[in-house]
């Protein structure tokens, strides 16, 4: 699509790009539900399974103000394919391979559909990818494998006029950081790219080394709908994510009792609960639009001894919106209204006897409230 790419550190590390902006400028929902984690690093991808998807779809323009103001970039919805809808079971099994990494990946789906209840349908998932040294036509880019393990379910319930969902997932991840990645400054970086080479090379080699990232995401979800006569249909969604992100780095800590714990340098922990009341009508007269409310509250937490790079906060946003489209022959005319309040809290992070950021609960730096 145009304006549409993708940012990538290393062979294992990708999050999309859309007219420029990233990270929490471009919003990815997952199965509807709207991903949050760590992201304000370019190393920070989507926790997300690739294999889960059957069909990926960039939202533009005027109907991205249903997922907020940090969607000003556009929306990446990552949708799995339906609940099965009619008696039976089935089963998909897709394998993967790569000679230049030897990755291999192993992912497989069964789903299925009661015919003595009709209305109940469920899914499995479960997908295991590894990968080891990436290599190029003339050395290998040292620690730049990965290892994942991830697993899905969900329930539904569907009548004609009703129907629930219940949809759990859990993403988990160890990823190698590419050493020719980091630059500490614009020298070195220049320095990077006049090279016809990486400083470090390795042989090939599954495994893992400082520095790495070893993430775990758990997502989940209660969604419904009721149709509410011949004007349109009512829809609610409700979620909880938390995610998990610890950070190694190159080096251990010079204090030889701290280096024998191989603790994380950077250990955040980030949950997040969402809600969506959404009401959409019947086209009239070539109209056809929504009206919804929204709400969302984040804690951002981080492991004491871990280094306070960004601030232990508290995140609550409401919003209101209303999305309509006008069609007629070529003709689409879009128009969108948002109205979000924002209070954000943030506490002031101490040190410990031995150097280490801890966080005083008892106490606010500061607070912020911005109307958007």
């Amino acid at each position: 699509m145009a304006g549409v790419t993708a940012i990538q550190t290393g062979p294992g590390i990708f999050k999309p790009m859309v007219h420029g902006l990233h990270s929490n400028r471009v919003t990815i929902l997952n199965n509807g539900v709207r991903q949050e984690g760590q992201q304000w690093g370019v190393e920070h991808g989507p926790e997300i399974d690739p294999f889960i998807a059957s069909r990926l779809t960039v939202v533009k323009g005027a109907a991205s103000v249903r997922y907020g103001s940090d969607a000003i970039g556009g929306v990446v919805l990552v949708e799995p394919k339906p609940l099965r809808d009619s008696a039976g079971t089935s089963a998909d099994l897709s394998l993967v391979g790569m000679s230049n990494n030897g990755l291999g990946a192993a992912s497989g789906t069964l789903d299925g559909n009661l015919r003595q209840l009709p209305a109940l349908s469920w899914r499995v998932q479960g997908t295991l990818r590894r990968a080891g040294t990436m290599r190029t036509p003339d050395y290998n880019l040292k620690n730049s494998g990965f290892a994942e393990h991830n697993f899905s379910g969900a329930v539904g319930w569907r009548k004609p006029t009703y129907g629930l969902e219940v949809f759990y997932s859990q993403f988990n991840t160890r990823i190698g950081i590419l050493p020719a990645s980091h630059a500490e400054s614009k020298t070195d970086l220049l320095l990077a790219i006049a090279r016809t080479e990486p400083l470090e090379t390795t042989g090939f080699s599954y495994a893992i080394d400082r520095a790495y990232q070893h993430v775990r995401h758990d997502v989940a979800k209660l969604t419904g709908f009721v149709q509410t006569g011949e004007a349109g249909q009512l829809q609610f969604t409700v979620a909880q994510q938390t995610d998990f992100r610890d950070e190694y780095d190159k080096f251990r800590p010079r204090n030889d009792n701290l280096a024998s714990l191989n603790k994380p340098e950077l250990s955040y922990t980030n949950r997040t609960s969402t809600g969506e009341l959404l009401w959409e009508h019947k086209p009239w007269h070539h109209f056809r639009g929504s009206v919804g409310l929204a709400g969302t509250y984040q804690a951002n937490r981080y492991a004491n001894g871990s280094r306070q790079f960004i601030p232990y906060y508290t995140n609550l946003v409401g919003g209101a919106f209303w999305i309509e489209k006008w069609q007629q022959g070529p003709w689409l005319l879009e128009a969108g209204l948002r109205l979000d309040r924002r209070d954000l809290a943030v506490k002031r992070g101490d040190r410990d006897a031995n150097g280490a950021f801890f966080v005083d609960r008892s106490r606010f730096q500061y607070t912020t409230r911005r109307p958007q």
